[in-house]
């Protein structure tokens, strides 16, 4: 499931990247090699996109604030 921020929808795919699109323009905004397949849902706050890759050796990946 994507997350919405900002007018935004934010979600991972299989395709091992992680992708945002503008809800009003239905347009891609944002793209993001994430290195393995994503097949859960983002998380969001404090400024920051969290979310998990696929696979035993997966990883938590953290986009925004430091």
């Amino acid at each position: 499931s994507p997350v919405i921020v900002g007018g935004n929808a934010y979600f991972g795919s299989a395709d091992k990247f992680l992708y945002g699109v503008s809800l009003a323009e239905g347009k891609q905004v944002w793209k993001q090699p994430a290195g393995q397949a994503v097949t859960g849902s983002a998380a969001a706050g404090e400024g920051r996109l969290v979310i998990g890759t696929e696979t035993s050796s997966g990883r938590v990946l953290c986009f925004g604030a430091k």
